[in-house]
Parts: structure tokens; C-alpha cells; sequence
């Protein structure tokens, strides 16, 4: 086994991993991962975090080595550490290794290194499948030496992508006046899902002139499809920033030493509410892909039909008393059982419900109800919103649908995920949906169709 080291401008160097773990200690003696509990915990800087998290909304328009290369940045600023990267896992001839993809502080001159997948501290960290933190790695892991500085601590996490170990991100410091701690553990966990995000989503938003980029290159036409994924691509961006905009200026408000205790409070709960917002749609590109990867696995078990719409129904009653609707629920009797994954399919109709709120003027009429037909279970969500043109109902579960719609009256914001997460969860479980309306402002009409469970 091997360990190749690549330097900007020389040739690969080999070391022996055989040769030099020779004197390497147990790898128990290495890993501290438990001191984090013990170890006392900075205070969250939250104005740090919403700036460095406003500077990676605009790194997610561009492709996915820039973006890598801004989380590392951003996790050597936010963790405080001496040098930070990204590593992900690549094939080779013999076996898989792990390259540095992107270097951020006085380990920065490395990028391009690879280390073996079954001998280092990153297939460590991916074999345990959890946070670890390192000390001294050099103890069980020798040839790290031959990338100076020396390595004190190192702190790790794995990021996945459909089932399958992309990389980790980590954090390290070259000497004892930084010690890692839970909340480095926290921003250090936050980052792997936005990682894993960098790695998977679609690259770049066509330049400003209509070409696909490159000096000299003639625009081509795109397709509709085409077209529809550089517009949802814009989306993404134009949401990204939306949602750290009022952070931003939350964390410009708090810099201002007048401020009360409780006003402090309240600017702390705006920043925090636009990352986790921020957080939760990374989430659901994830989940599309993984969706569409078929590699999210559905855990389809008895449910009871009347507690999964009532799940959904509970999820969206904010958003329904904001815009003052009336919401009729009728409920199968008696009680009706199906084979599903509550949880996902609770997610769909809780996607049906919210589209029906959004796309629904003020005071407007909502209703969902569940019946049995033979072997089926049926379930129906319609409002009395602005409808669905009708050239539009053959390709509104299509993925990037909303951002070709993006101009249109049924534009209200948002990226356009939920009827495709809800197609692809409803044939998960082997049903259908379709869609029906009577054209602008004549309302809408979604109906699910799913196998019962008999009994």
C-alpha cells in the first residue's frame, strides 16, 4: 500500500505505509473523541456564521470545486483552526484513495495529496461513520509527516450522498494553543451536509451573455429542460441569498453595543431561523437526489391513513392561519391501514397542502379527504386558487417544472421541489398522482392513488 503525494509543479512521491507504521501506536490512543464533552464550549458566534453562510449562497452558483474550496475557507474562519479541507473519495487502479480536493490554511500547498482509503485518518473517520476527533495522528498514522506542518489535533465528520461515503470535511490545528471543542463539533456537522450538497447538485448558472461559458465558444440553444435547470439554478441563488439577507442585517444590528438583553435575543432568533431555514433546503436537495438515485430507502410499515394526514394537516396550520384559509378535513371511517412510509408520505401531502395555501388567494377554501376505493386508498387535496394552465398539467411533477414557470401567475417563490418529492414518494409506493384544474383561477385538484394494505 501506497500513499502518493502530489505538489504543484513536481511529480508524485510514494511513501510506504508498510515501512512507516512500523512504530505507529494503537488508533486508540489516538482518537479523543469523548474529550469534546468534557472540554468547555465557546459561545456560537452567530454573527461570523450568517456572513460566512451569505458568502456560500453565492459559492453554490458557481461549480463544484469553487464551492469546496469556500466551505473549506469558511471552515477554517468558523472552527477557528489552522488549516481545514475537503477529501473525497476517488477509484484507482488497486483500490480507492482519498485526495485532498480542497486545502484552506498553512496545509493549502498539499491540495492535490492523496492518502489511501483503508489507512488514514479521513477512512478512519469514514469507517466509524461518525465525528472524530485526533490527537496527535501522526502517532498511528506516520507518512502524515511528510506534509509539514506537524498535525496536533484534527477534527473529522463524513458526509454521504444516496447511501455512499463521498468524503469528510475537517478541521485541524498545528500546535496547542487551539483545541477543538462541541461547538467546532457543531459547525463542523452543519458544513458536511452542505458538502455533501457542493459534491451532488447541478454546476452553474449560464453567464450573463446566454453562453455555457468558456472564451470563444458559441452559445448553444438550450433545451426546455435545459433551460428550466438554469433557471432553477438562478432560483436557488436568488433563494439562498433571501434567506440570509435578514441575517445579515440582524448580525449588522447586534454589533451596535446600545442594544437591550431582549432585543439581542430577538436579533439572535432571526439569524438563527435563517439558517435553519437555509439548512433545511439543502436538506431537500439532498433528498431529491437521493429520491431520484432510488437509493432513499422508503421504511414501509402498517399506518394508519388517518394519522399520517393528520401529521400533514398539523405541519402547514401556520401557514394556512397566515393567509387565513379554511381548511375541510374528512377523514376514511372506518379506521383504513396502507403499507407506507409515514413519515415521506405525511412529507408529500404535507407538499400538496402547502402548494394549496401558497397558490390560494387570502380567505381562500382548502380541503383534503381520504377514501377507500376497492383495493385503493384515495386521497384528495383542492382549493379554489389560482388553477393550472392547462398546458402545464402534464409537466408540473416534472423536476426544474417551477423554474420554468418562474414568470408565470403560479410563481410564489421557492426552488419548485415539492410535487416532484411528491411523485417520486408516491410511486415509491407504487401509486400515482395527477393533477386537474380548470385553468387559471379555476382552482386545482391533486389526486393520489396508493395500494391498501387488505384487512
Amino acid at each position: 500500500m501506497v500513499v502518493r503525494r502530489t505538489e504543484p509543479g513536481k511529480g508524485g512521491q510514494l511513501y510506504s505505509v508498510e515501512t512507516l507504521s512500523r512504530s505507529a501506536v494503537p488508533l486508540a490512543s489516538v482518537i479523543a473523541t469523548s474529550q469534546l464533552r468534557c472540554r468547555p464550549r465557546r459561545a456560537p458566534d452567530l454573527e461570523a456564521e450568517s456572513r460566512a453562510l451569505a458568502e456560500l449562497a453565492g459559492a453554490f452558483a458557481a461549480s463544484r470545486q469553487p464551492r469546496l474550496q469556500k466551505l473549506s475557507e469558511i471552515a477554517l474562519d468558523l472552527c477557528r483552526a489552522h488549516s481545514a479541507g475537503i477529501t473525497l473519495v476517488e477509484a484507482s487502479a488497486t483500490e480507492p484513495v482519498l485526495r485532498w480536493r480542497a486545502l484552506a490554511g498553512k496545509l493549502a500547498p498539499h491540495v492535490g495529496a492523496t492518502l489511501p482509503r483503508s489507512f488514514s485518518p479521513c477512512g478512519t473517520t469514514l469507517d466509524c461513520d461518525a465525528l472524530q476527533l485526533m490527537s496527535r495522528p501522526v502517532q498511528h498514522f506516520p507518512y502524515i509527516d511528510a506534509w509539514p506542518p506537524a498535525i496536533e489535533e484534527a477534527l473529522l465528520i463524513p458526509f454521504h450522498f444516496s447511501g455512499k461515503a463521498l468524503g469528510t470535511i475537517w478541521v485541524v490545528s498545528h500546535d496547542d494553543s487551539r483545541r477543538f471543542d462541541a461547538e467546532d463539533a457543531r459547525l463542523l456537522m452543519a458544513l458536511g451536509k452542505f458538502a455533501a450538497a457542493a459534491c451532488e447538485l447541478p454546476t452553474g448558472v449560464p453567464a450573463l451573455d446566454g453562453t455555457r461559458g468558456g472564451a470563444g465558444k458559441s452559445p448553444a440553444l438550450p433545451s426546455a429542460t435545459e433551460s428550466n435547470k438554469e433557471r432553477f439554478m438562478a432560483i436557488l441563488g436568488h433563494e439562498l441569498r433571501g434567506r440570509l439577507q435578514p441575517a445579515k442585517n440582524a448580525a449588522e444590528a447586534l454589533k451596535r453595543e446600545t442594544l437591550d438583553t431582549a432585543t439581542r435575543r430577538s436579533l439572535a432568533e432571526i439569524i438563527d431561523r435563517q439558517i435553519l431555514g437555509m439548512t433545511r433546503l439543502v436538506d431537500d436537495l439532498l433528498d431529491v437526489a437521493r429520491l431520484r438515485a432510488g437509493t432513499l430507502r422508503l421504511r414501509r410499515t402498517p399506518a394508519d391513513v388517518a394519522e399520517i394526514i393528520e401529521h400533514a394537516v398539523e405541519a402547514v396550520q401556520p401557514l394556512l392561519a397566515a393567509r387565513n384559509h379554511t381548511l375541510v378535513v374528512s377523514l376514511p371511517s372506518p379506521r383504513v391501514v396502507l403499507e407506507a412510509d409515514a413519515l415521506w408520505l405525511s412529507q408529500a401531502l404535507q407538499n400538496l397542502l402547502g402548494n394549496a395555501a401558497k397558490y390560494t388567494n387570502p380567505n381562500g377554501a382548502i380541503r383534503i379527504g381520504a377514501q377507500r376505493e376497492n383495493d385503493e386508498l384515495v386521497i384528495t387535496v383542492s382549493d379554489n386558487g389560482l388553477g393550472i394552465p392547462p398546458a402545464e398539467l402534464d409537466t408540473i411533477f416534472d423536476l426544474y417544472a417551477q423554474a420554468g414557470q418562474a414568470g408565470s401567475e403560479r410563481s410564489a417563490g421557492g426552488v419548485g421541489l415539492g410535487l416532484y418529492v411528491t411523485r417520486l414518494v408516491v410511486e415509491g409506493h407504487g401509486g400515482t398522482i395527477r393533477a386537474s384544474s380548470l385553468g387559471l383561477g379555476g382552482g386545482s385538484e391533486f389526486v393520489v392513488r396508493l395500494p391498501l394494505l387488505i384487512r
